[in-house]
């Protein structure tokens, strides 16, 4: 290969002195890198690639390659805000839908259950990396299939609310039997290994409605393992939002406890107030 390398050399030195360093971009000395890379098995690519472009006539695999590696690196690291849940039947459809119409006529602003916000109980929420998306929802899958939810009864016996300045998220709350918990802790193992902290607004779904992330949702989802599950855990159906003194009146009212059942384990990606924004299971 006719190739000087001592040309090359003296083109990338001066621009890395330490009197000038400060003054360049990391992107510029990243492609900078690239190209002397790029070089050695391209001859036709020379530091004309550190301006961001692909040199003319040059198609190379190679070089398209290297130019999209950073892309790939911040495609892989990317979180996603997943919610491994049962979904309930009707029984409990029917209730939440008749809570959450009580609730939007004190706060008509608040959301409407729908497809993206259906009604569930969480068994875990947590943050895992897009790359692992596919595995995520495959040992989600192989769980589901292991069990027998026929079996599975619940009883929903109040409510509770989350509050948040001068609103509150209302939610059915369930009694936590010994079997609900021995499936937590399956799926809390089952997903373990997929376990990422740090996520932000960036990991959930868009809210449809513009409203803004209160930050709690983001260290709720990072903490959930550790703080919401075993003795800690809360079985609850999400009813939606209204003002915070309505809601604590409404939790002094007698409660009239019922029974229902569940139709599904599967997997969301979550939205804005842990809502149920995106079934990830047929992706």
């Amino acid at each position: 290969m006719a190739f000087e390398l001592s040309g090359l050399r003296a083109t990338i030195e001066p621009a890395l002195k330490p009197e000038t360093i400060e003054e360049v971009h990391v992107a510029t000395l990243t492609r900078l890198y690239r190209a002397a890379l790029m070089a050695l098995v391209v001859p036709t690519v020379v530091l004309a690639g550190c301006s961001g472009q692909e040199p003319e006539g040059t198609t190379d695999s190679a070089y398209q390659a290297a130019n999209g590696e950073n892309e790939v690196n911040e495609a892989a690291d990317r979180l996603v805000a997943i919610d491994v849940l049962l979904e309930p039947d009707q029984t409990m459809l029917s209730a939440a839908g008749e809570w959450n119409a009580r609730l939007r006529e004190q706060m008509p602003e608040g959301f409407t259950l729908d497809a993206t916000h259906r009604p569930h109980i969480t068994l875990v929420q947590q943050y895992v990396r897009e790359q692992d998306l596919g595995a995520v929802v495959d040992a989600v899958e192989a769980l589901a299939g292991s069990l027998n939810l026929d079996a599975l009864k619940m009883t929903a016996n109040g409510l509770y609310h989350i509050p948040s300045g001068e609103m509150g998220l209302q939610g059915i709350t369930i009694a936590p039997t010994p079997a609900i918990l021995e499936l937590q802790a399956k799926v809390i193992q089952a997903l373990a290994p997929y376990r990422r902290s740090g996520g932000d607004q960036s990991a959930f779904a868009p809210d449809p409605d513009g409203v803004a992330f209160d930050p709690y949702l983001f260290e709720y989802v990072d903490t959930f393992a550790q703080s919401q599950t075993g003795e800690n855990y809360n079985p609850h159906v999400t009813t939606g939002t209204a003002p915070l003194a309505w809601l604590e009146a409404r939790e002094k009212e007698p409660f009239q406890e019922f029974q229902f059942g569940v139709s599904n384990l599967t997997i969301y990606k979550l939205g804005n107030f842990g809502t149920a924004a995106v079934p990830l299971a047929d992706k």
